[in-house]
């Protein structure tokens, strides 16, 4: 599965949680605080922000960087350079003969393309008619798709059989970024489709090679917290070095490594979560006005030092019809961590305009269907032609516009199997896999406060699941099984389609059939309620059933509706709706008050032994020596508006100034001796 291959999603999920769920206003709160206190309002603005999470965030990196175990992130620039052309002359020297190229695709390694070339060699496949003439289940069999197996092999999906086949590529890299070539040899004309393979980063021909910048990452440590199913908070680990730095990475933050591990473990379905990791990122369609002016910078950032632009792409929709489309990919790694982003070009433009006052920020999705590039015999491949724009303002007529064309994030769960998120797909309401990593000098560039406030947002966990797909309430077998049932229900009540039931009953008897077909309503009836109150409340659903119940009850064995009406239900009908949303209702509320005695449940131990603890720090605070703790946390100013200034300068000075008294003792040394022992003086 690749950047253009069909987007599908096989046997794994991802999904992002973010850990910090509201940002706070670190600025108001400083200002709140040194009001309350009675201290100076800028001195505490500027602790605040020194120590914040940018600070912290700096230092995390540091140490990140020379002593944890994983270290920074490995982070690359991956942009194609290579014309079809030169493609076409590499393969002429290996086989010694010119060729034309029929397809020409650089993608994330795409077991389609190994298909191609398996069915020619093995089962007689020919690309014009898509039929494999001498596969072992007869000569119509056609090739429908071929997907990677765990364990990298390759399985071919046919039609005409249900038979698959299952073949293996020695030495194949299903992560890395592949020439797939399909090729004519000039000569032989056009009958045979020939294959070519290449490893991008082989650099066995090196003019095939595509540019990979990779330097000292600049992106912020990726720290797993379970990993291949296993988790690595477990106490078991505590004597390893990645247990120790993981620890301490985390803790720059205020991130419990611990405590974030025991939060995964308790979830019931634990055993389905393969991979967690904490990292830095922001979503694409954050909301956060600081994170939309981070990606506004971060892509402006790419188009200036990347080499996919504008002028670029335009140039490959004019005259390179047979490859794939210059893209730029970002991949950002670690141990099994592997998540890219791709674009095919950012283009960076200043338009006359405002769209606020200087410094707003804002973002717009233009959402364009992927275009779809037929190869052969209905083979196709597709990129995304959707585009993200970030606009800011930069002065009072100006506004900065940095345009993405193409995004596209790819996660690499197990091996080969991804989950692919598009830029419609990242406006879904549930869909939180599309994040940007933190680029740390984009980040700080930003200033001490909007840094602050990015990096709430920022700390994220990433959860990864193999073989568990994302199926929406919509997509389940009991939402198809409710349809089916509710589109009998209609049917029922159509007015002569009932008779093609009561047809497929009639030699069971009139008595029967009536039982049955009162089971059958019944049954509609409560199925159709509770999907009604789960999907509009249990307020709504009451009106409906009062309704119901009025209507029934005024009305006879007849219909309730005027008999111009087509198929309105009888008295008896609304009756028994009303009866089972009642039900369904009665249900539901049960349901809800179970809940809330159970969380109560939980609070109440919860905050049982949150008071217990509290109690524990009480104690410890406790003393009989009269000292006020908080006295020697903070020295509050004596303030006296009448007092003068020599007043002022005595108790500032010598009153209580064990200095002066020792100074003192030497003026008083012989009145001192010479005094006489008193009752009350101890010799």
């Amino acid at each position: 599965m690749g950047f253009f291959s069909s987007k599908k999603r096989v046997t794994v999920a991802s999904t992002t949680i973010k850990l910090v769920q509201d940002t706070p206003d670190t600025l108001s709160n400083a200002v709140l605080s040194a009001i309350i206190t009675g201290r100076e309002i800028v001195p505490d603005i500027i602790a605040s922000s020194l120590g914040g999470l940018s600070m912290k965030a700096k230092s995390m990196y540091n140490y990140a960087r020379d002593h944890y175990t994983y270290g920074l992130p490995n982070g690359s620039v991956e942009v194609p350079l290579v014309p079809n052309t030169v493609i076409a002359l590499v393969i002429q020297d290996i086989i010694g003969v010119p060729v034309t190229l029929n397809y020409s695709v650089l993608d994330i390694c795409d077991p389609t393309y190994f298909a191609y070339q398996h069915m020619a060699d093995n089962l007689g496949w020919d690309y014009q008619t898509n039929i494999c003439s001498t596969h072992p289940d007869g000569a119509t069999v056609e090739f429908d798709s071929a997907i990677f197996l765990a364990n990298d092999n390759i399985e071919i999906t046919f039609t005409g059989t249900t038979n698959k086949t299952i073949f293996t590529v020695a030495g194949l890299d299903t992560s890395a970024t592949y020439y797939h070539v399909g090729y004519f040899i000039l000569s032989q004309g056009t009958s045979v489709l020939n294959h070519f393979f290449y490893k991008a980063d082989s650099n066995t021909y090196p003019q095939l090679n595509i540019r990979i910048r990779s330097t000292t990452s600049p992106y912020y440590p990726i720290v797993p917290i379970r990993q291949d199913n296993e988790d690595m908070t477990d106490i078991s680990k505590e004597n390893t070095d990645l247990y120790k730095t993981s620890l301490k990475t985390l803790k720059y933050l205020g991130l419990d490594f611990l405590q974030i591990g025991a939060g995964i473990q308790a979830n019931p379905d634990v055993d389905d979560i393969d991979h967690a990791y904490v990292i830095m990122g922001v979503h694409l369609q954050s909301d956060e006005p600081t994170s939309i002016e981070y990606l506004h910078e971060y892509f402006k950032h790419l188009g200036v030092v990347e080499y996919s632009n504008k002028d670029r792409f335009d140039h490959w929709i004019a005259n390179e019809s047979l490859g794939t489309p210059p893209r730029t990919t970002i991949r950002i790694h670690e141990a099994n961590y592997d998540s890219r982003i791709g674009f095919n070009y950012v283009n960076v433009t200043r338009v006359t305009g405002s769209i606020g006052a200087i410094g707003t920020v804002s973002r717009t999705n233009v959402i364009r269907d992927t275009v779809k590039v037929t190869l052969f015999s209905g083979q196709r491949y597709e990129y995304e032609d959707s585009q993200t724009i970030f606009r800011k303002q930069i002065s009072a007529t100006v506004y900065e516009q940095v345009l993405v064309h193409g995004p596209y994030h790819v996660s690499y769960i197990y091996k080969s199997h991804t989950v692919e998120t598009s830029l419609a797909e990242s406006l879904e309401a549930d869909e939180d896999d599309f994040i940007i990593p933190l680029h740390k000098g984009v980040a700080e560039s930003l200033g001490l406060s909007k840094h602050n406030r990015l990096m709430f947002d920022a700390m994220r966990l990433v959860v990864n699941s193999y073989e568990v797909t994302k199926v929406r309430w919509y997509q389940t077998s009991l939402f198809s099984s409710l349809i089916q049932v509710l589109a009998l229900a209609i049917t029922v009540y159509s007015g002569g389609s009932l008779a093609g039931i009561t047809a497929s009953i009639a030699s069971i008897g009139v008595v029967v059939q009536s039982i049955m077909l009162n089971i059958i309503k019944s049954q509609i009836y409560q199925i159709a309620a509770d999907f009604i109150v789960d999907k509009v409340g249990v307020e709504f659903s009451f009106l409906v059933s009062l309704l119901s119940t009025v209507t029934g009850l005024a009305s006879n064995s007849t219909s309730i509706f005027s008999s111009a009406v087509k198929g309105a239900p009888f008295a008896i009908d609304a009756l028994g709706t009303a009866n089972a949303i009642l039900s369904s209702i009665n249900k539901s509320v049960l349901g809800d008050f179970q809940s809330i005695q159970d969380e109560l449940a939980e609070f109440t131990e919860e905050s049982t032994l949150a008071q217990k603890e509290l109690d524990e720090l009480s104690d410890e605070l406790n003393n009989d020596f009269g000292v006020d703790p908080l006295d020697l946390v903070e020295a509050r100013p004596i303030i006296d508006s009448y007092e003068t200034p020599s007043n002022y300068y005595y108790r500032t000075i010598h009153v209580g100034n064990v200095g002066v008294r020792m100074l003192d003792s030497i003026s008083l040394y012989v009145d001192t001796a010479l005094q006489l022992p008193t009752d009350k003086t101890i010799i």
